[in-house]
């Protein structure tokens, strides 16, 4: 017997749902979706009765108060390691523990300088090629539109403070006005490995740094313990890798000598002699820093400089140089003579300005 489906045997639920629901009025007429009339609709002529917004006016106590606050950037406490990593990505704090050969870490500040090292060489390197100007505001804009990166001056004077042969400097007037142009001296044989090359040399002068600052910390820890991070492959604990002082400031090269043409000769091998001179404080400062003592022998000290400078001299015009050194800054430098040799000797406790050192270098020679 065939089977019929008789819709009207089966109770119409669905249907009594959606009657009750049309049929429920809503409590609050308020709420009601209703179409206000086109004589309700406000016109765009009518004026809305907004109340004007008044700015309280400051009471001579609170503005006494706001004045004596130091609110710019330039007087602000400097901030310390914990706030400034505080700021930094997780990815850019914790790099070195991707790395699968193990090296020791640098400070923060260091590594940043590293990085931005590479970066420049990167962008000189490009500009060359295309014929592009490379003087450092064309620099400074291309890096840090490129890579979203700061790049101030004083940067680039920690890095020729550490090696002072990676660029060359020299103030140029451009279309009327006096540019830093910047320039790599090996950019004709420029290529990705001088790249790599120059970065792991400026890694190892800044190691060898932050290693100075390690040893000194351990020397100053009462009992003394011995803790070699090259065996460990770290710091030891104790040690505030993120807060020892910053690289030193290079001193840039003087904007007078870009007038050179309509100076006398008198006064040019004045200028240069002097830049010779600073050029040495420069050095010297680098070498007794990385020196455990404050003093060494002449000859040695010699070698020395040729190999910051990374050329032979004649000995003689070197030891002169020195020994001018001695004469114009005789609290900071001297030469004492020994049964074995001539011995080189610097204060270390005097705080010693590279800046006021030039300016009197300068002043000499003016």
């Amino acid at each position: 017997m065939k089977q019929t489906y008789l819709p009207e045997h089966f109770p119409q639920v669905k249907q009594d749902i959606e009657l009750n629901i049309l049929k429920r009025k809503p409590k609050d007429l308020d709420f009601s979706l209703k179409t206000p009339k086109i004589d309700e609709i406000p016109s765009k002529q009518t004026k809305l009765n907004i109340p004007p917004s008044k700015v309280n006016s400051l009471s001579l106590e609170t503005l006494t108060i706001l004045n004596n606050l130091n609110l710019t950037q330039q007087n602000r406490a400097a901030k310390s390691s914990d706030e400034v990593l505080s700021s930094v990505s997780a990815r850019e704090k914790y790099q070195d523990l991707l790395i699968p050969i193990r090296k020791l870490p640098l400070p923060y500040k260091y590594k940043r300088l590293l990085k931005l090292q590479e970066y420049i060489d990167t962008t000189i390197n490009n500009a060359r090629i295309r014929k592009l100007p490379t003087a450092y505001p064309n620099i400074k804009q291309a890096i840090e539109n490129t890579y979203s990166i700061t790049f101030d001056l004083e940067q680039l004077q920690k890095i020729l403070f550490l090696c002072p042969h990676f660029y060359d400097l020299a103030w140029e007037v451009e279309n009327g006005e006096l540019k830093l142009q910047m320039s790599i001296p090996e950019s004709a044989s420029f290529t990705l490995s001088s790249i790599h090359n120059r970065n792991n040399e400026l890694f190892k002068h800044l190691i060898s740094l932050t290693k100075r600052y390690h040893n000194s910390h351990l020397t100053s820890i009462i009992p003394k313990i011995y803790f070699d991070p090259e065996i460990a492959m770290t710091w030891h604990s104790s040690f505030a890798l993120h807060d020892i002082p910053d690289v030193l400031l290079a001193v840039l090269p003087d904007k007078n000598l870009c007038e050179i043409p309509t100076v006398a000769k008198t006064s040019i091998s004045k200028q240069l002699r002097s830049l010779r001179l600073i050029k040495l404080c420069q050095i010297l400062m680098k070498i007794f820093i990385s020196h455990k003592t404050p003093s060494i022998f002449l000859k040695s000290l010699i070698k020395k400089i040729e190999i910051e400078k990374g050329k032979n001299e004649e000995q003689k015009l070197l030891e002169n140089d020195v020994v001018e050194l001695c004469e114009i800054f005789n609290t900071w430098i001297g030469i004492i003579k020994t049964g074995s040799g001539d011995v080189v000797r610097i204060c270390k406790q005097l705080d010693f300005s590279l800046k006021s050192a030039a300016k009197k270098i300068k002043q000499k020679y003016n």
